[in-house]
């Protein structure tokens, strides 16, 4: 009997993972039979993903999302969930009207945009939402499992709903990785970087008197100059395009730089 109340339990909780959270798939792993685990691609709208896959379980009571955060935002897969953008989503977040939704993401509730972020999420979905405060994740690396924050705040979650340390079971106490954005590489260009567009192996950087910088993220611990051109005025933005760069120049107005050859690009 007690394992029957158990698998209808888990039945009605789903675990939604972004793909950008180290070692996700070790988390996926431990997930306990019986729960609905899916992950976030990192090419798609985050938001979109969670809302369709809702939309086809109407059954779903209870919705955990393990992603990096930051206050007031959350990062799922290639966009964000923020103050500034949440009431754009309004309508896909009509599917999100759960019982219960738990944040993971560090730092999501954290300070007053935090607080603004949770209330909102809580009057678009009348779900109970509970969120981090603090880094949540690996102890050594200061974070834990606990979500300070509940709206309602007379709702401390707790329903007849798993927390995520019974759902993820022993992983928890063993993975190595916090839900934040950590630096992986970096490269420190000769101007002020203004705008920058990734394409495939290339992230092209306005970079202000430098001009159009070419950016080698093959390696993205080891990101490494591939070409440059050195527009007449002050490249504040670009945007590419197949062949070409399209940058906007503050002295000079629009430069077209064809980039078909990365290591010489040239003004067409």
């Amino acid at each position: 009997m007690l394992k029957n109340s158990f698998l209808r339990q888990t039945a009605t909780t789903i675990v939604f993972i972004d793909a950008s959270v180290s070692d996700y798939h070790t988390l996926q792993t431990g997930i306990v039979e019986g729960v609905k685990s899916v992950i976030i691609s990192p090419n798609q709208d985050g938001i979109e993903q969670i809302s369709q896959i809702l939309q086809q379980h109407p059954h779903i009571t209870t919705i955990h999302i393990l992603s990096h955060g930051s206050p007031g935002c959350l990062y799922l897969g290639n966009s964000q969930l923020n103050l500034t953008n949440i009431h754009n989503y309004t309508q896909q977040l009509q599917q999100w009207q759960r019982q219960n939704i738990l944040l993971y993401g560090c730092n999501v509730a954290a300070g007053d945009a935090g607080e603004e972020f949770i209330r909102k999420l809580y009057e678009i979905t009348n779900a109970t939402i509970s969120a981090s405060a603090t880094k949540t994740g690996n102890a050594a690396l200061g974070g834990n499992w606990e979500l300070e924050v509940n709206i309602p705040a007379t709702e401390t979650f707790h329903g007849t709903s798993l927390h995520l340390s019974d759902i993820i079971a022993h992983t928890l106490n063993s993975y190595q990785g916090v839900f934040a954005p950590t630096l992986v590489g970096n490269y420190d260009t000769s101007g002020e970087a203004r705008g920058v567009q990734v394409v495939g192996n290339y992230a092209y950087v306005a970079d202000r008197d430098s001009g159009l910088q070419i950016i080698d993220i093959s390696n993205p611990t080891t990101p490494t100059l591939k070409g440059n051109y050195n527009t007449s005025g002050a490249a504040e933005d670009v945007q590419v395009v197949g062949n070409y760069a399209y940058v906007a120049d503050y002295e000079s107005g629009l430069q077209i730089i064809d980039i078909s050859n990365p290591t010489t690009p040239t003004l067409k």
